[in-house]
C-alpha cells in the first residue's frame, strides 16, 4: 500500500480526512462498484418502506400502486431491520476494500472482490450489531440519561469496529480497547469525523435538490395543475428513484466516515502502541 494509505502511522485530524479521500480517489471505481453491489439492494427496501407506507400521498394514492403490502404493526421492526442491513453492508464495503488493498493487489472484477467480502463479512455483522445496539440504547434512553453522556460514549464506540476487524481479538478486547483508544483521543476523533461528515453533507445536498424539486411538484404543482395519472404516476417513480439515489449516497457517504475512523484507529494506535513496530519485530522473527 502506498506510503500516504499505509494504516499505521500517526496523523493529525486533517491528515486523516486526507488519507480517507485519498484512499476512496485512489479505489473510486472498486469503491462505487462494490458500494452498488453491497448497498443499492437495501437502498430499494428503504425507499419502498418510506413511499409507499410512510407517505400517506403514495399510500393512499390508488393510482400508485407498486404491490407490496406491509403490515402496519411490523413496520418499526422492518425499518430497524433494513438500517441494520444498511450498517452492515457499509461496514463490509470499507473493510473489503481495506482487506483488498492490503493485499496490494486490488482485483478489477466484482468476483474477485468476494472473498474479502466474505472475509469481512462475519465480524461486519458483529460491528453492526455492536453498533446498532448503542444506537437503539442512544435513542430509546435518552430520557433517563442526559444526551451530553450518551453522545461522549457514542464517540469512543466507533474506534471498536476498527479494533475488533483490524486485530485478531476478542469482541471483550476490542471493545475495551476501542474504548481506551477512542477516550484517550477523544476530541480529534469527534472532529475528523465531524470534517468528513460536513464534506458528506454537502454531497447529500446536492443529490437531494431534485428531490426536493420533485416533491415540491408533486405536492403543489402537479394537484393545482390537474395533471393526468399517468403523469403523476411517472413523477412519483422519477421520485423513487431519486430516493434511492439519496440513500445510496447518504451510504456511501457513511462509508467515508467510517473510514475516516479506521485511518483514526491507525493513527492513535501508532502513537500509543507502536503497532507497526511490533509488527516489523513479529515479521523479523517469522523471517
Amino acid at each position: 500500500m502506498d506510503d500516504r494509505l499505509s494504516l499505521y502511522k500517526e496523523r493529525s485530524m486533517s491528515m486523516c480526512v486526507e488519507a480517507t479521500f485519498d484512499f476512496i480517489r485512489t479505489h473510486i471505481m472498486t469503491w462505487l462498484r462494490l458500494g452498488a453491489v453491497l448497498l443499492l439492494p437495501v437502498c430499494v427496501l428503504l425507499s419502498l418502506h418510506v413511499l409507499t407506507v410512510e407517505n400517506d400521498e403514495f399510500l393512499n394514492d390508488t393510482r400508485w400502486d407498486v404491490g407490496f403490502t406491509w403490515g402496519d404493526a411490523d413496520m418499526p421492526l422492518v425499518f430497524w431491520l433494513f438500517e441494520a442491513m444498511a450498517l452492515w453492508g457499509v461496514l463490509m464495503l470499507v473493510y473489503a476494500l481495506l482487506f483488498a488493498a492490503a493485499d496490494q493487489a486490488l482485483p478489477s472484477s466484482i468476483r474477485g472482490l468476494m472473498r474479502y467480502v466474505r472475509r469481512a463479512a462475519v465480524r461486519s455483522l458483529v460491528s453492526a450489531i455492536m453498533l446498532f445496539v448503542l444506537l437503539w440504547a442512544f435513542l430509546n434512553f435518552t430520557m433517563w440519561f442526559p444526551e451530553v453522556l450518551l453522545a461522549v460514549l457514542l464517540v469512543p464506540m466507533l474506534l471498536v469496529p476498527p479494533v475488533w476487524m483490524m486485530e485478531d481479538c476478542s469482541r471483550s478486547t476490542a471493545v475495551s480497547k476501542g474504548l481506551r483508544l477512542g477516550f484517550s483521543s477523544w476530541f480529534s476523533l469527534f472532529f475528523t469525523v465531524l470534517m468528513v461528515m460536513l464534506i458528506g453533507v454537502i454531497i447529500i445536498l446536492v443529490i437531494n435538490v431534485p428531490w426536493m424539486i420533485l416533491q415540491t411538484i408533486l405536492t403543489e404543482i402537479v394537484p393545482v395543475s390537474g395533471e393526468s395519472g399517468g403523469g403523476v404516476i411517472f413523477i412519483k417513480w422519477v421520485i423513487f428513484m431519486f430516493t434511492v439515489l439519496a440513500y445510496f449516497c447518504f451510504l456511501m457517504v457513511l462509508s467515508l466516515v467510517l473510514l475516516s475512523c479506521v485511518f483514526h484507529y491507525g493513527s492513535v494506535s501508532e502513537r500509543v502502541e507502536d503497532t507497526s513496530l511490533e509488527s516489523d519485530i513479529e515479521h523479523f522473527e517469522q523471517l
